[in-house]
């Protein structure tokens, strides 16, 4: 989590957005953010 947090916000946002319009998008995005 605290890496979430250390990221921009805008780039949680997306992946929210993304997630709810297709899942597996959403998870995809995720992972890539938390490699970072």
């Amino acid at each position: 989590h605290s890496r979430l947090r250390e990221g921009p916000r805008a780039a949680r946002v997306d992946a929210v957005e993304v997630s709810e319009e297709n899942p597996a998008a959403g998870l995809s995005s995720f992972r890539i953010e938390g490699a970072w």
